[in-house]
């Protein structure tokens, strides 16, 4: 007899290390390609964020792809030997064309066997997602409930970040020359607001004062108006810091919000953005109870 459900998530969730270990769930590796066209699988093996880290002194940049289609098609392929149905978990579309390789899969093994919605999202709300879901399928919902959670959740959450070096968002394309010359210059740091793409959240006068802004960006979008009961849980992302370092960014939210401690985790961010927020990029996102819309 078949099991009911597996969910397929792809790297651009935090803890995939212990994601991988949860019952029914599978990671599925994005694509990292290195610039001199090396190409690397996001399984924390073949390349890992201390690997990354040594690369970029060593001068290389890099860009990202989606799993190898073949790769996405064994997947759910195998999965389907064993589940009744596949629930298939990506990036943001904004990002990446992995969402649309994941619908045509949909469209080949059908929509009563394989579940895709845009989570318009990444990271610690991926992780998060999982195990709603995880809890949602225990009541045994409909296809198009569980699309419909999916589709909705990217509501309830946002996350902002600060990067000390936009060398690589610039040369990917996420960053305008002109903007990271004019940034140096006047030596502010970009607040980047990440709502299915990227987009600008403000300025802080430096680093230091970057975690304060972010988290004020955070309370803004729910206009000023979340109680502690209301968030679930806040992730301090982070590219390369020690524990330390991500303490008082943890405690800082904490303080903000007024929340118990256990409400504030800490997560390194995948490996899929450290190749162009580089080391020492630190940011918060959140997922709340309550609609920012």
């Amino acid at each position: 007899m078949k099991k009911p459900f597996l969910i397929l998530v792809d790297s651009s969730a935090t803890n995939t290390i212990e994601l991988a270990q949860m019952e029914d769930v599978k990671i599925l590796p994005l694509s990292i390609i290195r610039s001199d066209d090396k190409v690397f699988e996001d399984d924390n093996k073949s390349i890992n964020a201390n690997d990354i880290f040594e690369m970029l002194d060593q001068k290389y940049h890099f860009s990202t792809s989606c799993t190898p289609i073949g790769v996405l098609h064994q997947e759910v392929e195998q999965g389907l030997q064993e589940y009744e149905k596949v629930v298939i978990l990506t990036i943001s579309g904004g990002y990446s064309s992995q969402f649309n390789n994941a619908l045509s899969l949909k469209k080949e093994f059908g929509e009563e066997k394989v579940i895709v919605a845009d989570t318009k999202s990444f990271g610690y709300a991926l992780e998060l997602l999982i195990k709603h879901l995880k809890e949602m399928f225990k009541k045994q919902p409909t296809n198009q409930e569980i699309e419909k959670y999916i589709d909705n959740f990217h509501d309830f959450t946002i996350a902002v970040f600060a990067c000390e070096n936009t060398a690589g968002l610039v040369a990917s394309g996420r960053l305008p020359k002109i903007v990271s010359a004019m940034l140096k210059l006047t030596k502010i740091t970009p607040i980047i607001k990440s709502e299915y793409k990227n987009k600008s959240g403000g300025v802080a006068r430096n680093m230091k004062t970057a975690p304060e802004k972010m988290l004020s960006i955070i309370a803004h979008t729910w206009h000023n108006n979340l109680n502690p009961d209301e968030i679930e849980s806040i992730a301090v992302l982070h590219a390369g810091l020690s524990d330390e370092q991500t303490e008082p960014l943890r405690q800082l939210a904490i303080r903000t919000f007024n929340l118990r401690p256990e409400q504030v985790v800490v997560r390194h961010s995948p490996s899929v953005f450290l190749v162009y927020v580089y080391k020492n990029a630190i940011g918060y996102q959140i997922v709340t109870k309550k609609s920012k819309v």
